[in-house]
């Protein structure tokens, strides 16, 4: 650990998380695929956006680079006691990874997790702020889990450093409302999720399909998988967000979102946006910084 700067890894992967989210928001505008609920789109991103660093300021003590650093220097986990090479461990922390978001993804719809993860399934219209739409119990119990996985599992720093980036592509895309050649696409989606594979998750009628969150092999061997419509017509058809019996405005509220989004919806906000906007960047690489 004491080789390893914490702090500018943190920094970096934040600056990339976040470069990676202005890209996709830039081909959004310009590249969309779908026109689905667009009615109160920019408040449901709002509230998107606000969950996140919720989410980012609860998950503080769960840092999960920390946790790698800490098991690669004290030995602690399977792969550091048996000296697996680098390029081995990288891959088996990648398709096992990639398995437990699955699993814990499904069970999210089958137990009492369902409470906390139909605040995800809300979202009426999919994008890339909805990759971060999560109760902040639901993002913390999935992070200690994984945290449970580096301990038992121990996979070095910098597997954890770039699976976790490439997870975040993965996630961020699939989210995403990006047009994509259709016969590209439907090759793509074989192996990895992509935009029209996911947003059929995201559906009333087939939400208990297609679970993969990185890999689709995973929904192929569970069978849990439902071919994704290719025709943009048919797809603008859909209709996003599962009827719950969720008390969101309540919950909103319990956040203080409804505040934010009318404070952000007074003119005078125009004079003094961009400098709050600055600050807003700067307090949450802050928060990342330490995280």
């Amino acid at each position: 650990m004491d080789s390893l700067d914490l702090d500018f890894y943190a920094i970096t992967r934040a600056f990339l998380f976040f470069s990676l989210i202005g890209f996709i928001v830039f081909l959004e505008y310009f590249f969309s695929f779908h026109r689905l609920g667009k009615a109160g789109f920019r408040r449901r991103r709002i509230s998107n956006w606000y969950l996140g660093i919720v989410n980012i300021i609860v998950a503080l003590p769960l840092s999960t680079l920390t946790t790698a650093a800490y098991c690669e220097y004290y030995q602690i986990g399977l792969f550091n006691l048996l000296k697996v090479p680098f390029g081995l461990v990288f891959i088996l922390w990648f398709i096992m990874y990639d398995l437990y978001v699955y699993l814990f993804h499904r069970l999210s719809h089958a137990t009492f997790l369902w409470h906390f993860h139909k605040i995800h399934h809300s979202d009426k219209s999919l994008n890339v702020t909805t990759s971060f739409r999560f109760h902040p119990v639901e993002y913390i119990l999935f992070n200690a889990l994984k945290i449970v996985l580096i301990i038992l599992l121990g996979p070095y720093f910098f597997v954890i450093l770039f699976s976790d980036f490439i997870q975040a592509i993965l996630v961020f895309w699939g989210h995403s409302n990006i047009a994509l050649n259709a016969k590209l696409e439907q090759a793509l989606s074989r192996i990895i999720i992509t935009p029209r594979y996911h947003v059929m998750h995201h559906t009333q009628d087939e939400c208990r399909r297609n679970y993969a969150g990185g890999l689709t092999l995973w929904d192929y061997l569970f069978h849990t998988q439902t071919e994704p419509l290719w025709n943009k017509d048919e797809i603008n058809k859909l209709t996003l967000g599962v009827q719950t019996n969720t008390n969101w405005p309540e919950f909103k509220n319990l956040l203080l979102i409804n505040k934010l989004i009318h404070f952000f919806g007074k003119p005078q906000f125009v004079y003094f946006k961009l400098p709050l906007i600055t600050i807003g960047v700067a307090v949450i690489f802050g928060i990342v910084e330490f995280y």
